[in-house]
């Protein structure tokens, strides 16, 4: 499975009469939330008897400072987001058609948060499009009646 976004053109004013910024590909205090020109996110999936498996790629396009767009002398910690891939896998058993157990782990390569400084949402990065938890495990159970 494949879904994939490219933004071409996102435009964002305050208010009447304020600048107009064009934050496709742009981060920061005139843009805020990283919004990358490109992004997509790539499942595959196999099945063999009662076991099924699922990797999953969600890559995020780089994205640029917008804060620099009207004040271009402003300097910044970090001006430049680069590309950010992360990997989910989980491993599903099932022992009959009422139940089956599930484990797998988000972020299998750790990929650390990325630390931008005083441009970003909160904590020195933007927590809602960058993983800031690293690798996590997870099991469910599912029953059915």
């Amino acid at each position: 499975n494949y879904l994939g976004t490219v933004t071409l053109e996102n435009e964002f004013q305050a208010f009447e009469g304020d600048t107009v910024f064009d934050c496709a590909g742009r981060f920061g205090n005139n843009c805020g939330e990283p919004d990358p020109t490109y992004r997509h996110r790539m499942s595959a999936g196999l099945n063999k008897d009662s076991w099924s498996g699922q990797l999953v790629w969600q890559l995020i396009g780089g994205v640029d400072d917008g804060g620099d767009l009207d004040m271009p002398e402003t300097v910044q910690f970090v001006d430049e987001i680069g590309t950010q891939h992360y990997f989910d896998a989980s491993i599903t058993k099932s022992f009959n058609d009422k139940f089956s157990l599930t484990v797998g782990s988000n972020n299998v390569l750790d990929e650390g948060p990325v630390v931008i400084g005083d441009n970003d949402e909160q904590a020195n990065t933007f927590p809602a499009t960058y993983d800031v938890f690293g690798r996590t495990f997870f099991a469910s159970a599912r029953v059915s009646f």
